[in-house]
């Protein structure tokens, strides 16, 4: 039987996980102000316009997650179901070709 102390430990637990995943998540927001960013946080060159406008979607969209996963934290409601579909997508990330020495790079920074 789990007692009230041990409950209120992992609402603090859920809660400063969420946190910090929401964070790391929005840190590639910064890509957003232009191409040297992108070129500073992925070491990559995206002078190209296609590209740049690529990397600034994928900026937004990881913002919009990080965002999601802050206000979850201390949202209680929309913690759950909603908060793992959306951890999924970081999980599809991972599945791609050479993401882990990209994310390598960029932990680097």
């Amino acid at each position: 039987m789990t007692t009230l102390p041990e409950i209120a430990a992992m609402r603090h637990l859920v809660t400063a996980a969420l946190l910090v995943v929401g964070v790391i998540h929005l840190l590639p927001l910064a890509g957003v102000l232009g191409a040297e960013r992108l070129n500073q946080l992925y070491g990559i060159d995206a002078s190209e316009p296609n590209l740049a406008v690529l990397m600034r979607h994928r900026a937004v969209l990881f913002g919009l997650l990080g965002g999601f996963f802050v206000l979850a934290a201390f949202r209680q409601a929309l913690q759950g179901w909603r908060c793992w579909r959306a951890s999924s997508v970081c999980c599809r990330f991972w599945r791609w070709p050479g993401a882990r020495a990209r994310t390598r790079r960029w932990a680097a920074w």
